[in-house]
Parts: C-alpha cells; structure tokens; sequence
C-alpha cells in the first residue's frame, strides 16, 4: 500500500488526516512545513505527498517544486490540499505540476477518492 506523507502546519488538520488514514489502514509520516516535507520525502520516500499550500518557513509550491527537482523523489505523486476553493486555483495548481487537488475543509469521501488515485 505504501507510505504517505501528510504535510499540513495546523494541528487540527494533522489529527484529522491521521484518524482517517488510521481508520482506513494506511501508513503515513508527518511534516509541519515545506522544508520538513523535503527532508522527511528524501528519507522516507512515501508513495504520495499530500501537501498543504500555505505553510510558514516554506510553502507547499516551493516544497513541491524540491520535491520534484530531486531524482529520488521526482516520481512521488503531489496533491495539493488547500484553503484555496476557487476553481481558478485548483487549475493553477495542476498546471503547475501537482497530481490532485483537494479544497479544504475536505470530504472524507473526496480524500480517500483521491487518495486511493495513487496508493493500491
């Protein structure tokens, strides 16, 4: 099934992607920032990212932007999860390379849906 990263800085988000992926079985790691999501993609190597955008010390785009630029981690999928509801947004986040999009306050439904996009 793989790993997953959880990269979100707001602690009530973190719980809540924990019981989720607690629930449904999955294994997961956790970064507080884009500089953590780095480091903690480089060594951990999980199967997705799922990436909050608006993060202090470094944000989810440039955190995403070093993820992909590194040869051992290039190829891990990147959803965006983000308090940016406009659809304008969701279209500038994927074409600038993430995999999905999910808006926050997220669905269940819709998290585990795109999730399951990319861990088997």
């Amino acid at each position: 099934m793989g790993k997953i990263l959880i990269v979100d800085d707001n602690e009530i988000n973190l719980k809540l992607f924990e019981a989720i992926l607690k629930k449904v079985g999955y294994d997961y790691v956790i970064a507080k920032n884009g500089i953590e999501a780095v480091e903690v993609a480089v060594k951990e190597k999980p199967s997705l990212v799922l990436m909050d955008i608006q993060m202090p010390t470094m944000d989810g785009e440039k955190a995403f932007h070093f993820i992909r630029e590194k040869e051992e981690t290039a190829d891990i999928p990147i959803v965006a999860i983000t308090s940016y509801a406009l659809n304008e947004d969701r279209k500038r986040l994927i074409a600038a390379g993430f995999d999905g999009y999910l808006s926050k306050p997220i669905s269940v439904e819709d998290f585990l849906n795109e999730i399951r996009k990319f861990c088997r």
